[in-house]
Parts: structure tokens; C-alpha cells; sequence
């Protein structure tokens, strides 16, 4: 059963364009198929649809129509929207179905297997069946490659190489910043310039780190 469903007609039996009746099972992906309908046809009533093994019945808000299946010469899905055509042997106008993309595929293969099985071809349509699935697991996609990081993109890598070198520069920038003043990260740094002592500034209240300036070497003969 169907939720969703909407009962199409069209203008005349002969109409260029329209499918015409098989009995064959046609996997059609939902994204190929347009909701918009073939020139010729018209939507007559919404409602919802069921499938039996003796018919498909259209339960519309305008009331009931039903195909029996002794009374179908054929079944016709179109390819290209996601409309389903009941061929009848005393009609003079052809009715369908027009569903949801995502449910013609299921409705299409329940309603093609209830009326194979009904005039006797069940036994056909499964073998048709078994040729798709065999077609389908021989056209399976290949397991990817798998690549190693020489094989990587250059930009991957030098994104991978920014990246490590920033976090290089601030784990080695991280422990200058708290630890180059002495006494605490409150303290100012003090220079680099070679050997040096601390004098104590009272007036300031900073430290001063002075270099040593070496004796002249005449100093001591004159003393």
C-alpha cells in the first residue's frame, strides 16, 4: 500500500511519447526521475493505491478505480518519470498511476510480479530478476587504493609542515615568556650581555643589571 498516489489519464490511446507495455522489471534510480508529467496526460484525483495479488485498486477522494488483472493487456512504466500506465483490453482511454520518485521503483516491481504471476510469466520475470542482480554485483565499483603520505598532496603537506611549525614556535616561545625575568614572571629582563651583578637601586626600587668592566692592567703598579 501506498499513502501517496495520484490517478493520471490520457487524452487518447495513441499519444507519441508514452510508454508502451512489457513485462520487465527496470531499476531506475529516484534521482532520474522527474515528477513532471509526459504531454498527453493529466492528473485526474490524489488519493493512495494497493496492490493484491488479484488487482491495483486506487482509493481517490473522488472515488474508486481498479484494475483487475484479467482485464489488463499490459503494464507500461516510463523511464524518464515516475508514472505507471494500465493498458486494458476494453477501455478506450489508458489510466495510470503517478507516485512518489522514491516509491516507483517498489511499485513497478510488486504490480510487474502480480500480473506476471497472474497470466502465468512469474517464472520469466524472476529469471529477469536474477540477470539484474547478476549484471548489478559485476558492475560493483572497485575498492579504493590505498596511498601512503608520500603520495600525499603537496598542499597537504605544507599545511601539515605550517602547522607544526607554529606549534614548535609557541611551545618554545611559552617558557621564555614566564621564566626570562628573574625572581618571577613580575620582574623586568634583565640584559644578555655577559657576565654581570645585580645593584640595589633604593630610589627606583628595580634591579639594574650592570656589566663588569675589567681593571686597567697599570692599576696595580700604581698602587
Amino acid at each position: 500500500m501506498l499513502p501517496a498516489a495520484e490517478l493520471i489519464e490520457a487524452e487518447g490511446r495513441h499519444i507519441a511519447g508514452l510508454p508502451r507495455p512489457e513485462r520487465a522489471v527496470l531499476a531506475t534510480p529516484d534521482t532520474t526521475l522527474s515528477p513532471v508529467l509526459a504531454d498527453g496526460l493529466h492528473v485526474v484525483d490524489p488519493g493512495m493505491v494497493v496492490v493484491t495479488d488479484r488487482a491495483v485498486v486506487f482509493l481517490g477522494h473522488d472515488g474508486v478505480r481498479e484494475w483487475t488483472y484479467a482485464r489488463l493487456s499490459g503494464v507500461a512504466h516510463d523511464r524518464r518519470a515516475p508514472f505507471t500506465l494500465m493498458h486494458t483490453v476494453d477501455e478506450n482511454s489508458i489510466s495510470g498511476l503517478l507516485l512518489p520518485p522514491a516509491a516507483a521503483d517498489g511499485f513497478r516491481f510488486h504490480v510487474t510480479l502480480a500480473f506476471a504471476d497472474a497470466i502465468g510469466e512469474r517464472a520469466a520475470v524472476v529469471a529477469q530478476l536474477d540477470q539484474v542482480i547478476a549484471a548489478h554485483q559485476h558492475a560493483r565499483p572497485s575498492p579504493p587504493v590505498m596511498v601512503t603520505s608520500d603520495q600525499a598532496p603537496l598542499t597537504a603537506i605544507v599545511t601539515t609542515l605550517s602547522l607544526a611549525m607554529v606549534v614548535g614556535l609557541a611551545v618554545a616561545l611559552s617558557p621564555i615568556a614566564h621564566s626570562s625575568a628573574p625572581g618571577g614572571p613580575d620582574q623586568p629582563p634583565r640584559a644578555a650581555t655577559g657576565p654581570a651583578e645585580i645593584l640595589p637601586t633604593e630610589a627606583v626600587g628595580l634591579r639594574i643589571v650592570s656589566p663588569r668592566v675589567p681593571e686597567p692592567a697599570n692599576s696595580a703598579s700604581g698602587r
